[in-house]
């Protein structure tokens, strides 16, 4: 977030009247109505939509797109309305029959539970925080109570409430300081954030990355750049500078000025949220990035031109900085570029609109504004003590007023209060029984399973089941992916887990073998969690086929059987073997190439149609057009060729050329970084040949080695 500043002296001796109306809440009747620009089919998944934060600041412009732009969407606006949020910034929604307003604290459970289940919530976005950077210097308890215990509590509510997305938005902070001479940072970076703000938001993400990783919770995290616009709280640099410019008053900068932040208006962001609904993948981390990289002394002087002033009239003076201020972040936005989405405001254009709203609305918008336009900002809520110290404090205060209220403590004898007396024997009573309640929990640790029906019978005892694979699945029927291998190689274990943690999370897998190949890799306990889970299923190869030979493979992937009994329902269909991997690296996912019929790794540059299909992606409703009508020949071509070629010739065929295909995978054309690799028998000079060629593979996609190494090793043995 930017860093917070300025102050409150005037110029020249003059000084605006400031309004205090005593009602504001009929000031959102006047005020133009701000949204986004962007509009997806809608999800037919999405039904209500809780947004955490709704009546603050980015929130607020993604409640007002929704609301407006998706009429099949119910949107649910959950605010506990803290200083910073106000019902003006989604009154104008009032009328909607797609819009509702709940107030709750993201901190309660009990909150945010009832939200979820009156509304019947299947999807989240997580706004609500805690954001400025300067309070959390000073208020540290209250961001760490928000920031993380918060979105504890609203993954622990998601999970149990089955919720199909959880969108987590966190912030550019978390990287830490950028320098400038460095490259933007991908979503791949380590998190070293420098501010308690950044710290609690880093830790929400852990604990949101926890949740996907050990409930399969579908999780999206988004990092933002500073987002800036109307509706914005005067905390933030811009809206404070306005509103103390036209209070007539200086701007103070904390130290010197040149610290950079990178600025995007809020209905671009409120864009890329549209985007990342409709277009994310879940697992996925996105930046959301700007290129409109400012510092602090210039951005004074842009305000200063939009009201007109000159910089020689002494309106800015500069105070000590903050304990530690970022000079600069800086992300980089590609991946959410990929999707389609794109910065499309100006920031002379989104500036000019910003100050236009607050000269006319930022002083009445939020009531009195005079404690947040100082220096540094107040404090709005006590810190927290620690109990110790509180305890002391109330005894002190209470003193004769605790006592009276006890009424005469009796004593014994001996003049020692009897309540002593009795607790001394208390504890004897406790240090002679401690054998006896070791062995009565010995006696339950050996015998107690075999008498816990009795127990439970007898005494009325509740039960308590734990269950760490919900019965509903997060896994989609039109998305499978196949490992075919009957030989019991050793490394197809570490394949498998390797391609279901690179592979986008909603795709199925199916490992279709021999007996023996089966029974190794069921060996490992990860591969039966998997299982359980119902993400993969282990498969011999069906009765009449054969998966031993080449033209064994060729005659089952060429046979409508094989799609109609082992394939269906699935409609994108990846295809992989023992001598092929996808890099962890790649930018690209499968679910990038959905739009092709067919790809593979390209034989030659010059390839029409299609790859190999040793590690392919292909669309099953054009495979079946070509096999209700044409049958392959034995001993012809490979199902790859032969199937590729005709789906080329289909009406509306989607076939990637081979220039795009080395993209996807390298076998014979090199690519610097490919998605994935296939390493045939022979591996060709043109990839493998040149030396420092391999470097870059090894040091692109390590784990190629998992199959580099293994064939070498079969290679070896066969000698």
């Amino acid at each position: 977030m930017a860093p917070a500043q300025s102050a409150d002296s005037t110029v020249n001796g003059s000084q605006k009247p400031v309004p205090h109306p005593l009602d504001v809440s009929e000031i959102w009747k006047d005020a133009p109505i701000f949204k986004g620009t962007t509009k997806f089919e809608p999800l037919p998944d999405v039904g209500t939509m809780m947004i955490t934060g709704g009546a603050g600041f980015i929130a607020s412009w993604v409640v007002r797109h929704f609301v407006l732009t998706y009429p099949e969407y119910h949107i649910v606006c959950f605010d506990k309305l803290d200083y910073c949020a106000t019902l003006n910034n989604h009154s104008i929604l009032d009328s909607h029959p797609n819009f509702s307003f709940f107030q709750g604290d993201v901190a309660s459970p009990a909150d945010v539970t009832a939200c979820i289940e009156e509304n019947k919530v299947d999807t989240i976005f997580h706004f609500a925080a805690q954001s400025h950077v300067d309070l959390s210097f000073g208020n540290s308890y209250g961001f760490t109570a928000t920031n993380v215990y918060g979105t504890h509590v609203m993954l622990e509510c998601a999970k149990a409430a089955e919720i199909r997305r959880f969108i987590h938005i966190s912030t550019d902070e978390v990287y830490g300081e950028v320098d400038e001479d460095s490259e933007d940072l991908m979503e791949t970076s380590i998190l070293a954030p420098t501010n308690p703000y950044a710290a609690s938001k880093a830790a929400a993400e852990m604990l949101v990355n926890a949740y996907w990783k050990s409930f399969k919770l579908p999780v999206i995290i988004v990092r933002s750049n500073n987002v800036y616009g109307p509706h914005q709280y005067p905390e933030k640099v811009i809206p404070k500078f306005t509103c103390l410019l036209e209070r007539g008053q200086k701007v103070v900068l904390h130290g010197d000025g040149k610290h950079t932040r990178r600025y995007l208006f809020a209905g671009d962001a409120a864009d890329a949220f549209d985007t990342i609904l409709h277009k994310g993948l879940i697992g996925q981390i996105y930046n959301v990035g700007s290129a409109d990289e400012i510092s602090n002394l210039t951005l004074c002087s842009k305000l200063l031109k939009e009201f007109g002033l000159s910089e020689s009239d002494d309106w800015i003076s500069h105070s000590q900085d903050r304990p530690f201020n970022d000079r600069r972040y800086a992300v980089n936005g590609q991946k959410l570029r990929d999707l389609g989405w794109q910065q499309n405001t100006p920031f002379e254009k989104g500036l000019k609109t910003t100050v236009d709203w607050y000269r006319k609305y930022g002083e009445r918008w939020w009531g009195n504004i005079d404690d947040t336009l100082g220096t540094f900002p107040v404090i709005k809520s006590p810190p927290l003590v620690p109990e110790h110290k509180l305890r002391g404090n109330l005894d002190s205060v209470l003193g004769e007023e605790r006592k009276a209220m006890r009424g005469p403590q009796p004593t014994s004898a001996n003049g020692v209060h009897k309540a002593t007396d009795e607790s001394t024997k208390v504890t004897q009573f406790n240090r002679e029984n401690v054998p006896v309640s070791l062995v009565f929990v010995w006696f339950l640790a050996f015998f107690g399973p075999s008498i816990r029906g009795f127990l439970v019978t007898a005494f009325n005892l509740p039960t308590i089941k734990t269950d760490f694979h919900p019965s509903h699945t997060l896994f989609e029927d039109r998305k499978l992916a196949m490992l075919i291998e009957v030989n019991p190689y050793g490394h197809l274990t570490a394949l498998l887990l390797h391609m279901m943690a690179v592979v986008p999370y909603e795709w199925r897998f199916i490992y279709m073998g021999s007996k023996e190949s089966i029974a190794r890799i069921d060996r490992s306990l990860p591969i039966k969690d998997y299982q359980k889970s119902k993400k993969l299923k282990m498969i011999e190869v069906p009765a009449g086929f054969d998966a031993s030979t080449n033209e064994g493979m060729y005659r089952m992937l060429t046979h409508m059987r094989f799609y109609e009994q082992v394939v269906d329902p699935a409609e994108w269909f990846l295809l992989f073997r023992s001598d092929t991997i996808l890099c962890a690296q790649s930018n690209q996912t499968v679910n990038d190439w959905l739009e092709y019929d067919w790809v593979g790794a390209p034989w030659r540059l010059d390839d029409r149609f299609g790859g190999n299909g040793a590690l392919s992606l292909r669309r099953i409703s054009g495979v079946k057009q070509v096999l209700r009508f044409q049958t392959r020949l034995n001993d012809s071509d490979g199902s790859d060729r032969w199937l590729s070629m005709r789906m080329g010739l289909l009406p509306d065929a989607r076939m990637a050329p081979a220039s795009k295909e080395a993209e996807f995978s390298v076998e014979n054309v090199w690519h610097d970084k490919p998605m994935g690799y296939r390493l045939d028998h022979q591996l060709p000079n043109s990839v493998w040949g040149d030396e420092n060629q391999r470097k870059r593979i090894y040091g692109y996609c390590p784990e190629v080695k998992i199959i580099h190494e293994m064939k070498l090793e079969r290679q070896r043995c066969h000698e």
